[in-house]
């Protein structure tokens, strides 16, 4: 009986400890690296450098990680495809219709393009804006500014995703400014 009790008390605590805080850390444990960057390998020379892309998934849930510098109205994005429908990545992904998303009308993509996230700073010092768009056979389905976050130390906010997104859904994401790495 002790064994099994301390066998359960290891699964459940590592279970609920491998489960990373959303806090513009990404030191957790729980996190892969999926990719890293050094200077000279970002797409906007050394205004906007991305340094690491990390992600982890419990089967349920999808977290990502980029750590990275962004000045003025830069952003960084996200495209993500979870349909798997093909088709997209011979397209132009049109414009759509908030911050960022208006000036890509015309850019082609070599994969596949559900969603987009973008994410920046707005132009303020004290912000840090999200934007989502939707694609789909016809283009743009819906992209609109999903709000912000006020805080630069890392303090999570979460806002809902599911009618950008379609169906329902929260994003919880934070902006750490003084991460280091």
């Amino acid at each position: 009986m002790k064994n099994i009790l301390l066998f359960f008390t290891f699964f459940f605590s590592s279970v609920i400890l491998s489960q990373p805080v959303i806090n513009g850390d990404m030191s957790d444990a729980s996190y892969t690296t999926l990719a890293s960057y050094t200077s000279g390998q970002n797409g906007f020379g050394n205004d906007n450098d991305i340094g690491v892309i990390k992600y982890y998934s419990n089967g349920t849930d999808l977290y990502i990680g980029i750590t990275g510098e962004t000045v003025v109205d830069d952003n960084l994005v996200l495209f993500i495809d979870f349909s798997g429908y093909e088709g997209r990545g011979s397209n132009t992904l049109n414009a759509g219709a908030i911050g960022v998303f208006q000036n890509i009308g015309g850019a082609k993509m070599d994969f596949d393009v559900d969603f987009a996230l973008a994410f920046n700073k707005g132009n303020t010092a004290d912000k840090f804006y999200l934007d989502a768009c939707r694609y789909g056979t016809a283009g743009v389905i819906a992209c609109t500014n999903i709000g912000n976050t006020t805080s630069q130390l890392g303090v999570s906010v979460t806002q809902n995703l599911g009618a950008t997104f379609g169906g329902v859904g929260d994003i919880t994401y934070a902006f750490n400014n003084d991460f280091p790495n």
